[in-house]
């Protein structure tokens, strides 16, 4: 038992170092985002096993670092936004996670909506990550309840994937649910004129697309968005933690030299032009699968073109970094959100 408490305290120092660095391996940039989204509940843990092992100085001291370094992202929001809560860390945001209503389109995709009591409501449109192949419009429903409570309308969609299906099917599908949506705004209680859309890693790129060029809303917003095809083809991720240019082909069709112009065609980057709408970019600095150069060259070019936009880079953040709501991550991604939406939509 003497020699326990320091192998099960380095242990816990190796996993929560994940938030500092991801090991370059298939999954391991999951574990990253779990440090640091639940590190305050990791915390916890390291101080209480800190405390039984008081007869052990080395151990506890290790588990005060481990701690130390699970509670640093929580501080940091903190710091950095006064609407960041202690409280909500444990008790979350509230509202109902279950959409009012599921509804399927003639093309068979199907959408969850997430329908306020007043009418009239302004409306978030969200789109799935997942590569372009995977995910599902079920992802990632804690903001869409939230947004609900607070008087939005939010239909969270589904599109085809990638590979039986390439570019531009999944943008038709959600020109479809936008046509669907608007042909009906009454019976949904949506303003039609005040629609937002909103998507994560490669819905956001989708959602960019449908913004820019195909059904313009009143603004965007994308979480850790791949913004230019051939930027995202040239600078790949770990092809151990995701092999991106194989993901690119089977949703574009090709390598950049077979389909050069459908890369373009497919780039918010390249497509946007003056006069798109207000854009809020969301990213951690610390994302293995999709690079915050992505956003902050997006960015440089909204600049370029007089139009609004505002982006939060969130320094301890990886990939998927808004999965816990109530995490700090997901506090500063909200608390972003419900600014902007109040700002322009």
């Amino acid at each position: 038992m003497k020699r326990l408490p320091l192998p099960l305290a380095l242990l816990l120092l190796v996993v929560v170092s994940q938030r500092l660095y991801s090991w370059p391996l298939p999954f391991c940039w999951e574990l990253s985002v779990g440090t640091a989204e639940w590190g305050h509940w990791l915390a916890l843990v390291a101080l209480l096993l800190g405390l039984l092992a008081h007869s052990y100085r080395a151990a506890r001291l290790t588990f005060l670092l481990a701690a130390a370094i699970a509670l640093a992202p929580c501080i940091g929001a903190w710091r950095s936004d006064p609407g960041f809560s202690w409280t909500r860390l444990v008790g979350g945001w509230g509202g109902d996670l279950q959409p009012t209503q599921e509804v399927t389109l003639p093309n068979g995709q199907s959408m969850d909506l997430f329908i306020p009591e007043k009418s009239n409501a302004p409306g978030v449109l969200v789109v799935h990550g997942g590569s372009w192949a995977r995910g599902s419009r079920k992802d990632f429903r804690p903001l869409s309840g939230y947004l609900r409570s607070q008087g939005y309308f939010v239909a969270n969609l589904d599109y085809r994937l990638a590979p039986q299906h390439k570019y531009p099917a999944a943008n038709e599908d959600l020109d479809a649910a936008y046509d669907h949506l608007v042909a009906h705004a009454g019976d949904y209680h949506l303003d039609a004129g005040r629609i937002c859309w909103l998507g994560r890693s490669a819905g956001a790129h989708l959602a960019l697309l449908q913004a820019y060029t195909r059904r313009p809303g009143r603004c965007a917003i994308g979480f850790y968005t791949p913004t230019d095809m051939l930027w995202s083809y040239e600078h790949p991720s770990n092809p151990r933690v995701l092999d991106s240019p194989a993901a690119l082909r089977d949703f574009l069709g090709g390598s950049p030299q077979q389909t050069p112009q459908v890369y373009a065609q497919s780039s918010p980057l390249q497509q946007v032009a003056a006069g798109a709408p207000p854009t809020l970019l969301l990213h951690g600095l610390n994302d293995d699968l999709v690079y915050s150069e992505q956003s902050r060259r997006l960015q440089r070019r909204l600049a370029e073109l007089g139009t609004p936009c505002q982006a939060r880079y969130i320094p301890w953040a990886n990939h998927g970094c808004d999965i816990n709501l109530a995490g700090p991550s997901g506090q500063l991604c909200t608390l972003s959100v419900e600014r902007f939406l109040k700002q322009y939509l």
